[in-house]
């Protein structure tokens, strides 16, 4: 056996050892998370169009309405979301406004259970 065919040999079985990790971490986690994220933002930005348009209907001297959300953004977060190398550079790209939100969840829990252990009087 030559030293290229051990290599290869030992490259395959590592590759095959950590692939389920591999497709964990670079395709099915950030697909997750950017199929969640986008989703909200785009319900938000369509609240926001609807809201807008409404105002211009109502309003159509000091209103203006010019469209956020369209075909193209939609379909470029559809790409973002499942082309795998380009999923994981979003991904990493929008973290802070997931962490944005985890840090939104305890300060809501924070409030909702502020009971002081020391009464003030």
């Amino acid at each position: 056996m030559s030293f290229i065919t051990v290599t290869v040999d030992w490259s395959v079985g590592i590759w095959n050892a950590h692939t389920p990790a591999v497709f964990l971490i670079g395709y099915a986690l950030p697909f997750v998370i950017n199929t969640f994220e986008f989703s909200l933002r785009t319900i938000k930005e369509y609240r926001e169009d609807l809201r807008s348009r409404a105002e211009a209907i109502e309003y159509p001297k000091s209103h203006f309405y010019y469209p956020h959300l369209t075909v193209g953004h939609i379909l470029a977060r559809i790409l973002g979301i499942v082309t795998p190398f380009i999923s994981f550079i979003v991904m990493i790209a929008n973290m802070d406004r997931v962490f944005e939100w985890i840090g939104n969840i305890f300060r809501f829990f924070g409030r909702l259970f502020d009971i002081p252990l020391v009464p003030k009087r």
